[in-house]
Parts: C-alpha cells; structure tokens; sequence
C-alpha cells in the first residue's frame, strides 16, 4: 500500500516506552522505508538501524536537544547512514509559510475524510500552562500539546 493511502493512528495504549522502540521497530519486514523525524536523540537512534536500504529521513526539529544548551550531540548511530545508504533532508516550516492557505486547505480535506488523525493532549487552565509545556520535553502527551483556559 503506498504511503500516502495509510492512516497514520495514535493511540495512548499503544504507545512504546523508550526501551522498547528498537525492539519493535527491529520487528519492521524489510525495514523502515521512510521516517518523518522532529525528536532526534535516542528515538533517531533506534531508528537508523532499522530502516531499509535507501530509506529516506525527513527532519523538521530535535525535540531531544531543546533543554540545556540546546547543542545536543549526533546520533550514536550514525554510521548507519552511510551503510544503509539513507538520504535525510531537513526542513523548516518557515520555508513553506507562502503556502499555508492552499495547505490548510488540503489538510482540512484529508482531515474530514479520515485519513489523518489528529490527537491532542488538553489541559485546562491557564496555571498549568507550565505543566502542559512540560509534557512536550518529558513525553507526557500524546499530539498536539493544547492549553484551555
């Protein structure tokens, strides 16, 4: 099935502890094929030995690296690009802001037909703006990080 044609599901049941990543995803028949990436850190980590021959990486952050001096360090495994023969692009939104209408658009479609899923973590409150801020460094939520007040 091409890529395009899957869901992409999330689910708090099904959600891996750090320790279990590369086992699971080591279970991936042929590897994986392409990977949209905004963690880096170990989740890259376990990634790049799991991915199939001429895998592509998409990179749009490095949630792993934003605390402390926000320097971070490169993937442990980084040998595994050459060997596996992996092309990673990096892009940054920014780039794609003269398009926001038509994506929005798009995005609004695929939404309505159910073929995104788009999961949010609430918290009610404007004094637990912190706490919520927090989840995003600490894996405490599952999608979009949100704040009612």
């Amino acid at each position: 099935m091409p890529l395009a044609g899957r869901r992409a599901r999330h689910h708090q049941g099904d959600r891996l502890q750090n320790d279990d990543i590369a086992a699971e995803l080591a279970k991936v028949e042929g590897g994986i094929n392409a990977y949209f990436d905004n963690v880096g850190g170990p989740i890259l980590d376990a990634v790049l030995p799991n991915m199939a021959l001429y895998g592509r990486i998409a990179l749009c952050g490095l949630l792993a690296q934003y605390e402390g001096d926000g320097r971070g360090r490169g993937p442990e495994q980084f040998d595994q690009i050459l060997m596996k023969r992996l092309r990673i692009e990096g892009f940054f939104s920014p780039d794609f802001a003269d398009q926001g209408e038509r994506l929005t658009v798009e995005l609004k479609g695929w939404l309505d037909e159910g073929l995104i899923d788009t999961p949010f973590d609430v918290t009610y409150g404007i004094e637990n703006v912190l706490n919520a801020y927090g989840k995003l460094f600490s894996g405490g939520n599952i999608g979009k990080v949100l704040v009612k007040v």
